[in-house]
């Protein structure tokens, strides 16, 4: 039996990208004998083109009367990847005559909120630079990482400060990491926080002794200065230690790019705004010596000209 992995369907049904582009110029145009013209068919070769692409798709596309021609919910829904397909589909001799490197696979290990806020929304941006490197994210927490990365589980780490204590590793700074001391509006309306000795009426929340945020803080404020708050939390991710700072479960310092958007809708404030954290790198990690390390310089490369928040 052949391993059918397109799932119901066989090679003679995928449409060809001569029908696809007669879409494209349809769907732009919305007039068939213009679109005919910009490909360069006759009119009726043209429909011929159009249907036989709904055949193929079990699928109407157009709606045409004497007047008007208009994509239906399927044709607008097909658009945006026809597109995607005909871009894709000119880029391959490009690549086949290429004077690059075969193509190769990354690993890069990441925390999942800097991963997709930031590095998620790159992704095209990155395969266009280096479409012959295949980038797979990991997920978890910046101590896990650095044990994944000496254990080979990933090839490259991805984190904001932090130090993975270790002269073995090679790094790259990548963008700056600013902080914010935030807490919910309704907390600070409440109990207000506008002095270390406030502290004793809150609680901090935070990540890990060892990877401490509220550190970037209190180095920026009096180093004679003791924050003695009530009490101490620590939480596993940054997205569930935004989460308690939300519900008004204490205060702490965040990635300014965690919270940006609730700063703004007023759900977030700062924290004492006139004293800002001191800021940090967001930095590429790999092992000493890895054989892939000129690629992950080129991928530092690629990640150092992004805008940092």
């Amino acid at each position: 039996m052949k391993d059918q992995w397109w799932t119901g369907h066989t090679l003679d049904v995928l449409p060809d990208l001569d029908s696809l582009r007669c879409f494209e110029a349809a769907a732009a145009r919305l007039n068939f004998r213009e679109a005919a013209s910009l490909v360069g068919l006759s009119p009726p070769a043209f429909s011929q083109r159009i249907r036989r692409l709904e055949e193929q798709l079990e699928a109407k596309l157009f709606e045409r009367t004497t007047r008007r021609v208009a994509l239906t919910t399927e044709g607008v829904r097909l658009r945006p990847h026809a597109r995607r397909c005909i871009e894709q589909a000119g880029q391959c001799h490009a690549v086949a005559h290429a004077n690059s490197s075969p193509s190769y696979e990354l690993t890069l290990g990441i925390g999942r909120e800097l991963g997709v806020r930031w590095i998620m929304p790159q992704m095209i941006h990155l395969e266009d630079q280096q479409p012959q490197r295949d980038l797979n994210l990991f997920f978890g927490r910046p101590g896990d990482l650095f044990q994944n990365l000496r254990r080979g589980v990933v090839d490259c780490v991805v984190v904001g400060g932090g130090n993975p204590g270790s002269e073995s590793f090679t790094s790259e700074l990548l963008v700056p990491q600013r902080y914010v001391f935030v807490a919910s509006a309704d907390l600070m309306a409440s109990t207000p926080l506008v002095s270390a000795e406030n502290a004793a009426n809150h609680t901090l929340l935070d990540i890990d002794d060892r990877t401490s945020l509220f550190q970037h803080f209190a180095k920026a404020r009096d180093s004679e200065q003791t924050w003695n708050f009530a009490g101490s939390r620590e939480f596993g991710t940054l997205s569930q230690l935004r989460a308690a700072v939300l519900a008004s479960q204490g205060v702490a310092v965040l990635p300014r790019i965690c919270v940006e958007e609730l700063l703004q809708a007023g759900a977030l404030v700062e924290v004492m705004p006139e004293c800002p954290p001191q800021s940090d790198w967001i930095r590429m990690y790999w092992l000493a010596g890895h054989p892939r390390s000129a690629q992950m310089a080129e991928l530092a490369a690629c990640l150092r000209p992004a805008r940092a928040h």
